[in-house]
């Protein structure tokens, strides 16, 4: 019997398990708005993962890239500019 897959939201935190762990790293926080380095694990056969970047806290929902200059820059839009670091 195989096992079903639960569909859960980008909103609602992963639980860790032993199987099932997406390594994740803080590049950036400001304003409310955090940008997330999140490695992906690729299909078990395959020795390879990805990193994508993840921005949370923003107007909608969680917004995922594949290039961190995208990320950032879609970062810096919704980041007020009182809190993006600049003076």
């Amino acid at each position: 019997m195989r096992k079903r897959h639960t569909i859960r939201s980008r909103d609602e935190p992963a639980q860790a398990t032993a199987r099932h762990v997406q390594p994740r790293k803080l590049l950036k926080k400001a304003g409310g708005v955090e940008m997330w380095q999140v490695e992906v694990r690729g299909q078990p056969w395959r020795n390879a993962s990805a990193l994508q970047y993840e921005i949370v806290g923003g107007p909608g929902p969680t917004a995922v890239f594949s290039k961190p200059h995208e990320a950032f820059a879609y970062f810096q839009k919704i980041v007020p500019a009182r809190h993006a670091g600049g003076s």
